[in-house]
């Protein structure tokens, strides 16, 4: 018997276990319970593959370096060239993929998907496999096609890629489901990143309650820039008898994540419950609002109606909405971009750019200036972070108030600014305010923590107008 402490004989005992005792090729899998078994006896992979050579066991080559796969790939990538027929086109996939399965069977390896095939055969510098445009071949109904249309409307599409897919029949048909949608879905638009219009199904839920309430302010736009926003609250509107107490409040919430393990989603109930019962208070929408590890194909409809049923009671308070870059990589699941459509449903003016805005309430010649976005500053230090929002305030020629989001911050900084007053024809000093917006994030078992950052800031941060046209930023 061999000793069984050397490297040796702790190879040949788990080669015998797990092949047998004559030597022959073995598999990765076979060869990962070699490993498995050597390394319990402190036998290292590169020994053990020394070992198993000089015993006469032979490592299985992977799928890409079998001559008879690539063989297989080569012929019928090179024979589908010539088919124009869709459905034989798929046929001969099938059938390629059987024979490579039965390949794999044979020597041992696992069977590769397509994705893995069409590797091979680029590096193998065959054609790419082609990609018939059109309808498939032979006589298609047309509530066939209608069907098609609507499992290909499932993702915002455009009406170019529609008309690509299924032609004019396609076109007609989408016009049909845009008056008469499927039972049980309703069709939406939308934008995509190029901000071309989008058409998608939506599945309607059982039960809505969502009824926004009427608004006091109005939005007004510029000609030359859409998100360049007027809003006008009333002249007569007061909150309170007392002057110093008349005051109007602008709250931003940034940073939800609404539909990831880490929101704080009883926190941003609550916030929302706050603004809805104070008449003085509003808010805007400043990006990060939804998405997350919770939000997939799957949810995404879901996680939207929840969050739209959540902003329903206020969202005749929220003055405007834009997205962060959460937003723009949950499009990427469905093509939707969520809070574009939530905000539609609710009416909201939403955008994906920074947003000015003039608001107006007891000086109509006078408005305090907003400039507010989302941002994507990394600063994790205090001193880096106010670095961040003084650059964003002097480059913006420090308007009344400047606010930042995605570095849930929560703080405040004043800057004094002398200005001439057009109407008085005198230079007066005024206070530029910039604000760091708090996050809904939970730091508790979070990638934050892990690394070692401090605590997001949590409470309010907000905008302060008084009947005097003074303002302010509190907290």
């Amino acid at each position: 018997m061999p000793d069984k402490k050397t490297p040796r004989a702790v190879v040949v005992a788990a080669a015998s276990a797990v092949c047998g005792d004559k030597p022959r090729v073995i598999t990765h899998e076979e060869r990962k319970k070699i490993n498995e078994r050597c390394g319990r006896q402190s036998v290292g992979r590169r020994a053990v593959g020394e070992w198993l050579s000089a015993l006469g066991y032979k490592a299985q080559a992977p799928a890409r370096q079998q001559k008879s796969v690539r063989t297989l790939i080569s012929k019928a990538f090179n024979a589908a060239q010539k088919m124009q027929d869709r459905e034989q086109l798929r046929l001969h996939k099938v059938a390629l993929l059987a024979a490579i399965e039965a390949e794999a069977e044979k020597l041992g390896f696992q069977l590769p998907s397509w994705d893995h095939v069409t590797s091979i055969a680029s590096d193998m510098a065959v054609p790419p496999w082609p990609r018939i445009q059109g309808m498939p071949p032979g006589p298609v109904s047309e509530n066939e096609l209608r069907q098609q249309l609507i499992v290909f409307l499932m993702r915002a599409r455009t009406e170019k890629e529609v008309s690509k897919k299924f032609g004019d029949k396609g076109m007609a048909l989408l016009a049909a489901l845009l008056k008469t949608p499927p039972d049980g879905y309703r069709m939406k638009e939308g934008r995509n990143e190029y901000r071309e219009k989008t058409y998608y199904l939506e599945q309607i839920p059982g039960k809505r309650t969502i009824k926004p309430g009427k608004r006091v302010f109005k939005v007004l736009h510029s000609k030359d820039d859409p998100d360049y926003l007027s809003v006008i609250f009333p002249q007569n509107l007061d909150f309170a008898d007392s002057p110093q107490d008349n005051q109007l409040r602008i709250l931003p919430i940034d940073t939800v994540w609404y539909g990831d393990h880490g929101c704080d989603r009883g926190r941003f109930v609550e916030y929302l419950q706050y603004i809805a019962s104070k008449p003085y208070v509003f808010a805007f929408l400043n990006g990060d609002i939804i998405g997350g590890s919770d939000y997939d194909k799957e949810s995404a409809v879901q996680k939207r109606e929840e969050l739209t049923e959540l902003l329903a009671p206020v969202a005749h308070k929220i003055l405007w909405a834009q997205s962060g870059p959460l937003e723009k990589r949950m499009r990427k699941i469905d093509g939707v971009e969520p809070l574009a459509n939530i905000c539609e449903e609710l009416r909201i003016h939403h955008t994906e750019r920074p947003v000015r805005a003039d608001v107006y309430w007891k000086f109509p010649q006078k408005p305090i200036e907003f400039y507010a976005l989302h941002g994507r500053s990394q600063a994790r230090k205090a001193g880096s972070k106010v670095n961040a929002i003084q650059d964003v305030v002097t480059d913006n020629n420090f308007p009344h108030f400047t606010i930042l989001g995605h570095l849930q911050h929560g703080t405040t900084k004043g800057y004094t600014v002398r200005r001439i007053d057009p109407i008085g024809q005198t230079v007066k000093e005024h206070t530029a305010y910039g604000i760091i917006c708090p996050g809904f994030r939970v730091h508790r078992g979070s990638e934050g923590e892990k690394k070692g950052y401090p605590s997001p800031a949590m409470g309010t941060v907000g905008c302060w107008i008084d009947s005097k046209n003074g303002h302010h930023a509190g907290s």
